[in-house]
């Protein structure tokens, strides 16, 4: 019983110091100034995402540290939020390394596998099939949907449609 107090009191001490040291404005700048280079070095990249999925398996095994590691991310997160270069550079990198994991076959079935994973998980919960009916119920009571299919396919099968102006209309337009 004793260890387990010792470490619950640890983790407890490393989160907040943690939060502590993400609110503070010169330390939190460094660290986004370190974290923002990095992100840019794709070595380091690929090495920190070998180490944060081997981290994200043990740390799952552990509840509190699990919970300790959720909270202090999400207060990091909310923070470099804010920072609208952060968010930037962060774009750009989650945007790079799509575009290289798009030409790498083995990387593009690998997502192709999780994806059809993802959807067939997501086809067997029921609440998640409850907001897609749901939402899907409630933009076919929008009559605008229907007037705008309409539009269009009176437009798509207009054969003056594409056709240009007279020369009567021509000279209408040019008075006005």
């Amino acid at each position: 019983m004793r260890f387990e107090q010792l470490h619950n009191e640890i983790v407890g001490t490393l989160t907040g110091s943690m939060i502590a040291a993400a609110k503070d404005k010169s330390l939190r700048a460094a660290l986004l100034t370190v974290i923002t280079e990095a992100l840019k070095d794709e070595g380091f990249m690929s090495e920190m995402l070998a180490t944060m999925t081997d981290a994200t398996i043990s740390a799952s095994k552990n509840k509190d540290l699990l919970d300790s590691v959720l909270n202090v991310a999400k207060a990091a997160i909310v923070d470099a939020m804010k920072d609208e270069g952060f968010v930037s550079d962060v774009t750009s990198a989650i945007t790079n390394a799509g575009i290289s994991a798009a030409r790498d076959e083995e990387a593009r079935e690998a997502a192709v596998s999780i994806a059809k994973i993802a959807i067939v998980d997501a086809l067997k919960d029921e609440s998640f099939l409850s907001i897609i009916r749901d939402t899907l119920a409630n933009s076919l009571r929008d009559g605008n949907i229907y007037r705008g299919a309409a539009a269009g396919m009176v437009g798509a099968f207009n054969p003056f449609g594409g056709m240009r102006r007279t020369s009567q209309e021509t000279a209408d337009a040019k008075r006005e």
